[in-house]
């Protein structure tokens, strides 16, 4: 919806170190695009905007850590790989099955 179109603009918007200076840090919304990683239906947009975001010459930067905006994607991606290997156990033991029966 409305809340993930808007993490896609600002992820957009962070390629312009015009807007990263002016309309993105005026606004504060680096801090609000960390309270939009909260939200599991637009987590993943939202981390993928704060990972543009925080660039070393950007001023959002400061928003993000101090809302705690890293701790998140951190968070994110830790659960991402558990997910991922979690899959593979699963994929890894029905493959064993099926080779077993096929001999």
């Amino acid at each position: 919806g409305v809340r993930r179109a808007a993490c896609y603009c600002l992820q957009g918007m962070a390629r312009s170190v015009r807007s990263l200076r002016t309309v993105i840090a005026d606004a504060n919304l680096g801090a609000k695009l960390c309270e939009l990683m909260q939200d599991e239906d637009v987590r993943d947009r939202a981390c993928a905007a704060v990972c543009n975001l925080v660039v070393v010459f950007s001023p959002v930067r400061e928003q993000i850590l101090k809302a705690g905006g890293l701790g998140i994607v951190i968070d994110v991606l830790r659960q991402k790989q558990q997910a991922t290997e979690e899959g593979s156990r699963k994929d890894g033991a029905g493959e064993g099955r099926a080779g077993a029966g096929a001999g």
